[in-house]
């Protein structure tokens, strides 16, 4: 194989934006689109410079196409386990969006499915390839930050109005005004995230690409579960989760997506023995590439906290084109990652077990606030004595 042929599944905006991406690296290339819109199919084969006989109703009939190598997914993440555990077993390698699943089953379907096949297995979590995380694991392995103590990291991003609702007719997100009265519209993916602590792999997931390791134990509160903001979402505001991490440090993560939110949206921080790390709050000119970021180490004769960027220089250079993919720059990092790898058989940075070591402790969150933030056990989803590879884990049916 020379180049990785895509097959996308959903052409929502995210589809679309793979599309755009997937053309900034020269090893891959859009080979079909799959989608059930009819109207949103034709857009994105006509997007993909497709013809109908690789734009797909279907995900079975994508999977039977020859051509097709690997599937990005970027349906909603309650259907991303379905359609991950079936491209795998179609012997396709996977690439989805974020998160990996809003249930432990699901997690377990996905590693069982990518360990069966012995496929590539990568989720798209951008953050976690960002400079900031660079530096900061560099930091730890230098032993310039000591003992990481406490991270914590948030991601507050009222949704627009636009979000609120599909028309299915002409493929538009469209406002709740919009929707009132329209035959064809139907509620978009926000009404489905029970819990704002399941959409946590921008938060969690780079603290683990710095950390390593995996998430033990989980307490976790929220406002009550209606939005105060918007009265017809039965959605909570706020959630804060306190983690165990299994070298011991404790994380603290919140999320939000009803109340309106400055930028930037995302925010992390890190405590150490002998120093302290942490991202921007303000919006600048490069803050997502961490501009405005702090820096304070302990035996560097630092009395405070310093402004540092890390962001790529002429000495830590970044991909040629990123800079005009999607998410600040960050969308190509994944892919480019995920094409080495299918290539080189090598594995992600975000494999399948990082995927479920984010989504895990997430969905964990959701049972612990719904039982007043009851601390509560998380899985390791690694196989080893307490499981083999390939095999579901005791007192989980699959």
């Amino acid at each position: 194989m020379e180049r990785v042929r895509i097959g996308i599944v959903g052409m929502g905006h995210r589809g679309v934006a793979w599309i755009n991406t997937i053309r900034l690296e020269p090893l891959a290339e859009v080979v079909a689109v799959c989608e059930r819109l009819p109207v949103r199919l034709e857009q994105g084969a006509v997007r993909a410079g497709l013809g109908a006989d690789r734009a797909f109703a279907e995900l079975d009939d994508m999977l039977t196409c020859s051509e097709v190598d690997a599937v990005a997914v970027n349906v909603e993440p309650e259907y991303i386990a379905s359609v991950a555990e079936r491209s795998l077993a179609a012997g396709k390698h996977v690439i989805s969006e974020v998160p990996l699943a809003y249930t432990l089953e699901d997690c377990w379907r996905v590693v069982l499915a990518t360990e069966r096949s012995g496929l590539v297995f990568a989720m798209a979590e951008q953050r976690s390839y960002m400079p900031f995380v660079r530096a900061w694991r560099q930091l730890i392995q230098e032993g310039l930050l000591g003992k990481p103590l406490y991270g914590e990291a948030q991601y507050f991003h009222g949704l627009v109005n636009e979000r609120v609702y599909l028309d299915e007719a002409t493929g538009r997100e469209i406002s709740v005004e919009e929707a009132q009265g329209n035959p064809h519209a139907r509620k978009n993916r926000p009404w489905n995230l029970v819990h704002p602590l399941w959409y946590s792999p921008h938060s969690l997931g780079p603290l683990l690409a710095v950390l390593g390791g995996r998430v033990t134990e989980v307490s976790c509160m929220s406002t009550r579960k209606q939005s105060y903001y918007r009265e017809f979402m039965p959605i909570p505001d706020i959630e804060v989760a306190i983690m165990k991490h299994d070298d011991d440090c404790i994380l603290r993560i919140a999320c939000g997506f009803q109340s309106p939110s400055a930028s930037p949206h995302h925010w992390q921080h890190l405590i150490g023995t002998l120093g302290e790390v942490e991202t921007s709050r303000r919006l600048t000119a490069g803050s997502g590439q961490g501009g405005g970021s702090l820096l304070w180490l302990a035996n560097h004769y630092t009395p405070g906290r310093s402004e540092v960027d890390w962001g790529f220089s002429e000495y830590q250079r970044g991909l040629p084109g990123a800079a005009v993919s999607g998410h600040g720059g960050s969308d190509l990092y994944p892919l480019h990652d995920f094409v080495e790898c299918v290539l080189q058989g090598k594995t992600p940075l975000v494999d399948v077990y990082r995927a479920a070591e984010i989504a895990g402790p997430s969905v964990i969150a959701g049972h612990s606030a719904d039982h007043g933030g009851r601390l509560l056990p998380v899985p390791d989803f690694r196989p080893g004595v307490h499981r083999p590879a390939g095999q579901a884990p005791a007192g989980v049916a699959l």
